[in-house]
């Protein structure tokens, strides 16, 4: 301990020789350290991988050991591998991926130290394609029906299980109808090559310029008796249907001279008088409208007949 201790010795002339000692006594210090790392500790230029007890020596104050002793716990960081397959983006933690890649975020984990996760990840892309059609009346795609024309859409799946979304821009075209009635004293009549030889209602199917059906019905009625053949011709189209010029040739039974022809729409609406200048008139429908049209003959006699004209 500290304080003032006597010692007596003989000096040199024979005599007591009295020493004081005026002692001070300083204590060596002794320290414990307390810390938690992650993965590692440096203390005093040394680096510490494992959890353990470590000690290292200093010198206090009063110039005497100081001795520090380290319980030290080292926590390792976690390292994870993620592996995800998304279509066109992926969302993680808020932010979002539209590449594929690899990918790191840090988190923390239970004992404080970092949480290191790489996401591996594949994006494929949804796939987008047109289609154009045109169809008549109606189109079936995919057992969907559709009747009008516009763009509709319809998704699948791709190889690569994201969505295929197909667009259909349609356009419809109508088929179109039209009907005539014939009245004809002739035993038969000819229509575009098929001779009909009885009364009622005949068909026959076109193409029209958008390309669907354009049906026209015949609505005949024949009547052969005693005053057909004061009929003072037989008139004869060709060619029927006609695009430029249609023929009419006619053939007279009596003295009578015919005199002019009557072009008529459907409607009995008088188009063209053309005046007939042998047994052959050529009358031009180029101008004309796709559909069906009415030549009249009128003879001196006033007498009339009818025939029709197909104008595609």
């Amino acid at each position: 301990e500290s304080g003032d201790y006597t010692q007596t010795f003989t000096n040199a002339a024979g005599c007591d020789s009295v020493v004081t000692l005026h002692l001070t006594v300083n204590a060596t210090n002794h320290t414990d350290l307390v810390v938690t790392a992650c993965d590692n500790y440096e203390w005093n230029g040394v680096t510490y991988n494992e959890s353990g007890d470590y000690t290292q020596p200093f010198t206090n104050a009063a110039g005497c050991d100081s001795v520090v002793t380290l319980h030290l716990t080292v926590n390792a960081t976690d390292l994870t591998d993620l592996v995800e397959t998304a279509c066109d983006s992926y969302e993680w933690n808020g932010v979002t991926y539209n590449e594929s890649g690899d990918y790191t975020q840090t988190f923390t984990n239970a004992a404080g130290c970092d949480s290191v996760v790489t996401l591996h990840l594949t994006v494929n892309a949804t796939d987008l394609t047109e289609l154009v059609e045109t169809a008549c009346d109606s189109y079936e795609w995919n057992g969907v029906t559709y009747n009008e024309s516009g763009d509709y859409t319809q998704t699948f799946t791709n190889a690569a299980g994201c969505d295929s979304v197909v667009t259909l821009h349609l356009t419809i075209n109508q088929s179109a109808s039209s009907e005539f009635t014939i009245e004809t004293s002739e035993a038969c009549y000819t229509w575009n090559g098929a001779e009909y030889c009885e009364s009622g209602d005949y068909t026959q199917t076109f193409t029209a310029t958008n390309g669907c059906d354009s049906v026209v019905t015949l609505h005949l009625t024949t009547s052969v008796g005693i005053g057909d053949h004061e009929f003072d011709a037989t008139v004869v189209l060709y060619p029927n249907p006609a695009k430029e010029v249609v023929n009419v040739q006619y053939t007279i039974y009596n003295a009578q001279m015919a005199g002019e022809l009557d072009l008529l729409d459907m409607h009995g609406r008088l188009l063209q008088i053309v005046p007939m200048t042998g047994e052959t008139t050529a009358v031009n429908v180029s101008t004309l409208a796709d559909g069906v049209y009415f030549v009249r003959v009128r003879t001196e006699a006033s007498m009339v007949t009818k025939r029709f004209v197909v104008k595609r």
